[in-house]
């Protein structure tokens, strides 16, 4: 529940909306739909709305959408791997040089810590350096500073108001890479997971920057490329908008065949990173390359999920990575396996129950829904391809199905009303218009309401809380929810026996 109340409070409602709006012009499917499959895939797979458009989930089946990595999923692989003690150690950019400093091979200062004239020389003895707050993200706030015609002291008042306290020389970049793009120095993103110190690279990027930036951030309107294990660049490269590119757009220099220059270096620092402080199990690495060799840049105990998966890393395969990422954070649990995954008549019976309560809760409230029949025929006649069918059809399913309970409801209202048995159809139709109405539009209504919270709120929780469980809990529960869906069954026929006979007695 803290989980879900955090991830409401992260909601951004306008930016959701606007990317409804993208997705649903892009796929022909209606806002609606798109607005209530998000909350469904966000209840049974923990993605979030910027996961639907990233990883174009509109039109994917469900059984390849709970293959990605998504923002629950990476929350729990930070949680497993990393202690948030020392987080710090990152997160603060001064205390990440100090600490790494043996991997460090660009000057810096502190101008919160040094001396003025520490400051002054560092300042006399670079024509340009890069300014950073202390704790910056997705390189916001971060300004390439030339010193040529800049008063020192006035340059040092303005970094203190900006809050830009970090100081670094620029990295001199590789001719090769630098060639592509030289405003920013492209980085490369590498991904390490270190298990009692066994260190495996789990996934590497190269960052580029464009639109005249001098970050490579992805999320800071960069370019992103797949490396792959020899170091070449294969696949073309994209940016936050799912635009691709097999060259870049600005400097039309080449990339995709690519090969990074010292890349086996670039492997080899991040493996010995990855040891200095191996609470933070799961890092990405920004490295910089160099005419020498490599440059740290800097570390990130929450490795962007987002750019393994856009459909060109993946194609010709739309499978997601999170099996493989599983299988590599989670050794203990491969082949382990999963109650209920894929079993409709086990998710049935629990459909049965839930509903079969609700039906109880709505009668003691006097409420006159039939909770239980509208969750079983939903379930029974929507819900097996509710990603892939057509939201107009399952619509017109449901309303064919409400006119069905309004018949019923009709020959209830004319036929077993005790004080009216003498009301014949066509007089009842002509006499009770306004009664026919109200009760049509309140049948249609209240079944389109509680078959689609079932379809989209209630089944997806139902699949995630039964394929979540262990084995023995599993049976345990669908043993003992099939013999209350017996028991409720019986009572309800037998009722309707009764019903049946006391008319008939009549």
């Amino acid at each position: 529940m803290k989980r879900i109340i955090e991830r409401i409070k992260g909601f951004d409602i306008k930016r959701m909306f606007k990317m409804i709006k993208v997705v649903s012009s892009r796929s022909g499917e209606s806002f609606i739909h798109i607005f209530l499959d998000i909350f469904r895939c966000w209840i049974k797979f923990g993605s979030g709305y910027m996961d639907y458009y990233l990883f174009y989930f509109e039109t994917l089946p469900d059984d390849i959408k709970a293959t990605y990595i998504n923002v629950a999923v990476n929350k729990d692989y930070i949680r497993h791997c990393n202690d948030s003690n020392y987080y710090y150690i990152l997160n603060d950019k001064p205390t990440f040089l100090e600490k790494y400093k043996e991997f460090i091979k660009r000057d810096y200062v502190d101008i919160r810590k040094c001396s003025y004239e520490e400051y002054e020389s560092f300042f006399n003895n670079h024509s340009e350096f890069m300014a950073k707050p202390v704790d910056g993200l997705c390189g916001y706030g971060i300004e390439l500073i030339k010193t040529n015609g800049l008063d020192a002291k006035n340059t040092f008042d303005e970094l203190n108001k900006k809050g830009q306290y970090l100081l670094e020389e620029r990295i001199k970049q590789n001719e090769e890479v630098n060639a592509i793009y030289a405003d920013s120095i492209n980085t490369l993103r590498i991904v390490t997971l270190n298990k009692n110190n066994n260190v495996e690279v789990l996934f590497s990027a190269m960052r580029i920057g464009n639109n005249g930036k001098v970050v490579d951030n992805f999320n800071n309107g960069g370019l992103m490329a797949v490396v792959d294990e020899d170091g070449v660049i294969r696949k073309p490269v994209l940016d936050k908008d799912n635009k691709v590119y097999s060259s870049h757009p600005m400097t039309n220099t080449p990339i995709v065949g690519f090969k990074v220059p010292h890349y086996d270096e670039v492997i080899d620092t991040c493996k010995k990173l990855a040891l200095v402080t191996p609470e933070i199990g799961l890092c990405g690495w920004d490295i910089a390359i160099t005419p020498e060799g490599v440059d740290v840049v800097e570390g990130n105990q929450i490795p962007g999920y987002d750019i393994y998966q856009s459909r060109e890393q993946l194609a010709p395969s739309i499978k997601g990575l999170k099996e493989e990422f599983d299988n590599a954070i989670y050794p203990e649990r491969v082949g382990k396996q999963i109650f209920g995954k894929g079993f409709n008549a086990i998710k049935f019976i629990w459909v049965f129950f839930f509903g079969a309560l609700l039906d109880l809760l709505f009668g003691a409230l006097h409420l006159d829904i039939p909770v239980c029949l509208n969750f079983v025929v939903s379930y029974l006649l929507c819900y097996k391809h509710i990603d892939v069918r057509p939201f107009k059809e399952t619509i017109i399913r449901i309303i064919i199905y409400s006119l069905l309970i309004f018949i019923f409801d009709y020959c209830v209202l004319n036929y077993l009303d005790l004080n009216n048995t003498s009301i014949s159809f066509i007089y009842g139709f002509k006499y009770l218009t306004l009664e026919v109405v109200k009760t049509l539009v309140i049948d249609i209504v209240s079944t389109l309401l509680i078959c689609l919270i079932g379809l989209y709120f209630v089944f997806p929780f139902i699949d995630k809380v039964v394929e979540k469980l262990n084995m023995v809990a599993g049976v345990i529960l669908t043993i003992l929810f099939g013999v209350g869906d017996l028991l409720l069954l019986f009572m309800v026929v037998t009722s309707y026996l009764m019903v049946i006979l006391l008319l008939l007695y009549i």
